[in-house]
């Protein structure tokens, strides 16, 4: 890694519909556990469930958070999601310094004011 990439943590979330994932997303930025939300257009969900296939309409999140944040985030998440089986895949994404300096200011806000 090169000193001008850092790491964030990426954390993709599908939900059932944009009233849902923006709620979520307005609880966590109020949180301060992410420093952004992008809430992507509808797509189409195939899977198994109860071993029945099932086809749903979601809307799919990406959150972007520090590294040191991931756990609590994905905490939180996990109990105000609706789905009783979330899909919450984190992953370590590298990054520009000036936008991991961004994403890491706003987490650090939430520490500072605890």
């Amino acid at each position: 890694m090169t000193k001008s990439l850092s790491k964030i943590s990426t954390i993709y979330c599908p939900f059932p519909d944009k009233e849902k994932a923006f709620d979520v997303s307005r609880a966590l930025l109020d949180k301060k556990l992410i420093a952004c939300a992008n809430v992507l257009n509808e797509g189409e969900s195939l899977y198994l469930w109860e071993g029945k296939m099932k086809s749903d309409k979601e809307v799919y999140v990406i959150f972007k958070t520090s590294t040191e944040a991931t756990p609590t985030l994905v905490s939180e998440l996990e109990s105000l999601h609706p789905y009783e089986v979330p899909a919450i895949v984190v992953l370590e994404t590298p990054c520009n310094l000036s936008y991991f300096n961004w994403v890491s200011e706003q987490i650090e806000l939430a520490a500072r004011s605890s």
